[in-house]
C-alpha cells in the first residue's frame, strides 16, 4: 500500500510503500536526493595524525579513516618491523606478523645475488626471478653500457689479454676437420651430435700454442653449450678432461697420433 513521506533531504512530498520503508528505502524522493545526500561531506579526524578533514559520508560508511594515503600507509607499517638488507645494506621494513622468521633481504633480486655464490639456486627463485623479467626488455642504450662496464679487467673471465694472442698457424680448418672427424662429429663431453653446426674445437689445456708445442692430443670437440661451460672455472674442466684422456681405457693417445702435422 502506497502511502505519503517527506524526503530527508528536500523536504518534497512522494509517494512510496510500506515495504519499503519497513526494509530501510524510501528514504528520498529521487536519486539526484539519495546522491546528494550521501555525498554530503562530512569532518572527522584522521585517527593517524590528529588532522580534521571532509570526508563523503559514503566513504566514511565504507570505513575511511584516514586524511592522506601517506597517513594510511604510515598507520599500517607503524607495526612494521625494521631491518636491513644482508646484501645491499638497505634499510627496509616486513610487517610483525612475520616476527617468528625475521626477513634477511629487501627483494627477490638481493636473495638472489646473495644465494648465488657456491651454489644452485632453488627452482622456486629461479622461477619468481623468470616472471619478474617476462616481458621486460632492455634497450640498447642500457645493453651498451653493460657491455662497456664487462670488458677488459672488469671482465670476470679477464685472463691477461690472452684472447688477443695469436693461435698456433697450425691450427687451421683442415685441422679442425680432422679433430671432428676423429670423434665422429660428436660433442666430447655430451656426444651430442653437430646437427649442421659444426662443433668447436676446444683446448683442454688452454694454451693457443698446443699444436705447435706438440700436444696435438689436448684437442677435442664440443658443443655450443659445453664449450661455453669450459670458459668458467678453467681449473674444474681442465682437471676432469685431463682425467678423463688418462683413466678412460678406450681413449690412447696413441690411436690419434695426428701424423699427418
Amino acid at each position: 500500500m502506497a502511502i505519503l513521506v517527506e524526503c530527508r533531504y528536500c523536504g518534497k512530498t512522494f509517494r512510496t510503500f510500506k515495504c519499503k520503508i519497513r526494509d530501510g528505502k524510501g528514504k528520498y524522493c529521487s536519486k539526484k536526493c539519495y546522491h546528494d545526500a550521501t555525498r554530503t561531506q562530512q569532518k572527522i579526524v584522521c585517527e593517524f595524525c590528529g588532522k580534521e578533514f571532509l570526508a563523503y559520508q559514503c566513504k566514511i560508511k565504507l570505513g575511511r579513516k584516514y586524511c592522506s594515503n601517506r597517513c594510511q600507509y604510515n598507520a599500517r607499517i607503524k607495526d612494521d618491523i625494521e631491518a636491513k638488507c644482508a646484501f645491499c645494506g638497505k634499510t627496509f621494513y616486513y610487517s610483525s606478523k612475520y616476527r617468528k622468521h625475521p626477513h634477511k633481504y629487501c627483494s627477490i633480486s638481493c636473495f638472489a645475488h646473495a644465494s648465488m655464490p657456491g651454489r644452485k639456486q632453488p627452482e622456486s627463485c629461479r622461477l619468481k626471478l623468470r616472471i619478474l623479467k617476462m616481458g621486460h626488455t632492455v634497450s640498447k642504450e642500457t645493453r651498451d653500457k653493460i657491455s662497456k662496464a664487462k670488458q677488459g679487467e672488469k671482465s670476470s673471465t679477464w685472463r691477461g689479454g690472452t684472447s688477443f694472442e695469436p693461435y698456433c698457424p697450425k691450427f687451421n680448418k683442415t685441422f679442425k676437420r680432422h679433430v671432428r672427424d676423429v670423434f665422429n662429429h660428436k660433442c666430447f663431453i655430451c656426444g651430442s651430435d653437430d646437427g649442421g653446426r659444426k662443433h668447436a674445437i676446444h683446448h683442454i689445456d688452454y694454451n693457443k700454442n698446443a699444436i705447435c708445442n706438440g700436444h696435438s692430443w689436448a684437442l677435442i670437440p664440443l658443443c655450443k653449450s659445453c664449450h661455453s661451460k669450459t670458459n668458467f672455472n678453467r681449473y674444474y674442466w681442465f682437471n676432469l678432461l685431463i682425467s678423463y684422456w688418462l683413466i678412460n681405457p678406450e681413449i690412447s693417445l696413441e690411436v690419434y697420433p695426428f701424423s699427418f702435422l
